[in-house]
């Protein structure tokens, strides 16, 4: 399903494999913490400007915050902690998509 280079350093990535992750719109979670609700949706993306466009469609603007991370299939990545303090929202986002060898996912 998802295109990943071959290329790239790191060694093998992971490839998401049919059903698990729909081929149109996104996977939700949701918890609770100390009465603040957070949610991850987490969907495709071919580029760093379809991972924007996936946060605008599906963010929740009268939330404090709209965090992303992604990664393109060609391995660039980019992220916005969104007002949370620098480097405590979007990096480690970014960095659990980087660590997984994961290309074509944004969250």
């Amino acid at each position: 399903l998802c295109n990943v280079p071959t290329n790239l350093p790191g060694g093998v990535a992971k490839r998401f494999q049919p059903g698990t992750l729909p081929a149109a719109g996104f996977w939700e979670a949701q918890l609770e913490i100390k009465k603040s609700r957070f949610v991850a949706r987490l969907g495709r993306c071919a580029t760093l400007d379809g991972a924007r466009a996936f946060r605008r469609e599906v963010g929740d603007f009268r939330c404090s915050h709209n965090c992303w991370a992604g990664v393109s299939l060609t391995g660039a990545a980019g992220s916005s902690d969104d007002g949370e303090p620098s480097g405590t929202a979007g990096l480690p986002m970014r960095a659990v998509l980087e660590g997984g060898s994961l290309f074509g996912v944004v969250v």
